[in-house]
């Protein structure tokens, strides 16, 4: 059962996309009728009304030149992540099961710990796009190599420092190959 309400940024106000006490797992589809050509999705976590007041847990830019329009907003909630999709995985973001209130030392921590998960997380997922688009000229040995470092999502415990070191090191793998092929 959820501790805490999810939602999306909608200018400054959080729409409530799953309530407390909700079950889980639990899906939730939003029709999102973006604004510009580049929109940003922000989700967060609490009780409040405005989004400030709430635990940032992610966001995602959503980009669409050519596909102006209204767009399926799909968000599948399981336990300890929400998954969001437009047509594919766009994002994947952890969030805590209790209860939310005001922020405190401990829950600073456990926000930025969320936050690095999450950027490691996307920087994971991109990364793999941009090296199967390409692997016929980076070799299959790097893709593996990336899937492997994923495997940190995976573990229980992990510091924020631990996330930012993990992200410092696949990205000494993978920022050579990518400057030597410009």
């Amino acid at each position: 059962m959820l501790q805490s309400d999810i939602g999306i940024d909608l200018g400054g106000i959080m729409y409530i996309l799953f309530k407390k006490d909700s079950d889980i797992p639990a899906e939730n589809t939003l029709i999102v009728a973006p604004t510009s050509n580049e929109e940003t999705l922000s989700f967060y976590q609490g009780q409040g009304v405005y989004v400030k007041d709430n635990l940032f847990l992610g966001s995602r830019v959503l980009t669409h030149p050519t596909k102006m329009g209204r767009f399926n907003l799909k968000c599948v909630l399981l336990e300890g992540v929400l998954q969001v999709f437009i047509d594919e995985l766009i994002g994947e973001y952890s969030f805590i099961n209790r209860e939310i209130g005001y922020v405190d030392i401990e829950e600073n921590l456990m926000r930025d710990t969320l936050i690095a998960r999450n950027n490691y997380a996307e920087y994971i997922r991109d990364s793999l796009v941009t090296l199967e688009s390409i692997r016929d000229k980076v070799g299959p040995e790097l893709i593996e190599k990336v899937r492997w470092a994923s495997g940190i999502l995976n573990v229980e415990d992990v510091t924020k420092e631990e996330y930012e070191l993990s992200q410092n090191e696949v990205e000494g793998w993978i920022n050579p190959v990518l400057q030597n092929m410009t």
